[in-house]
C-alpha cells in the first residue's frame, strides 16, 4: 500500500518539514503520522490539525506557521500522478512564503520536488 505516509525533509538552507500523503481528509490519521514524525512540537500539534481541517476542501495544502517552525505540505490524492501535481503545486506555494528571490525560489522548489518525487519513486518500486 502507498499511502498514507509521511516523509521528513531537511534542507540544508530551510528549516525543515514534511510532507503528508493521505488519499482523503482523515483528521484522526493526520495528527497520528506527524505525531509519529517526531517533527512536530507536542505544544504545536492542536495548531497543525487546525490548519490541516482548516484546508479539507482542498486536494493539498502547503502549512506554514512561521520560519522557525516546520512546514507541511498535505496532499489528498492517490494516483502517483496526481500525488506529484499536486505536491509540486504546493511547494511553489510555500516557496512564496520561504524563499526571497526568484534564483532562491528555483532551487527551493527544484530541491524539494526531486526529493519527494525520489522518494515516491522509491515507494511505488516497493510495490
Amino acid at each position: 500500500m502507498l499511502i498514507p505516509y509521511v516523509l521528513l525533509m531537511h534542507l540544508q538552507t530551510h528549516v525543515r518539514g514534511l510532507f503528508v500523503v493521505q488519499e482523503n481528509f482523515d483528521a484522526a490519521q493526520f495528527a497520528q503520522l506527524i505525531e509519529q514524525s517526531d517533527v512536530i512540537p507536542r505544544k504545536l500539534m492542536t495548531d497543525y490539525c487546525t490548519d490541516y481541517e482548516e484546508a479539507s476542501e482542498y486536494q493539498g495544502a502547503s502549512i506554514f506557521r512561521d520560519v522557525q517552525l516546520p512546514w507541511l505540505i498535505v496532499v489528498l490524492k492517490s494516483e502517483p500522478r496526481e500525488i506529484r501535481s499536486t505536491a509540486l503545486h504546493e511547494i511553489v506555494h510555500l516557496a512564496d512564503h520561504l524563499t526571497c528571490n526568484p534564483e532562491n525560489r528555483a532551487r527551493f522548489i527544484e530541491h524539494v520536488y526531486m526529493t519527494f518525487s525520489d522518494d515516491l519513486d522509491v515507494r511505488l518500486a516497493r510495490l
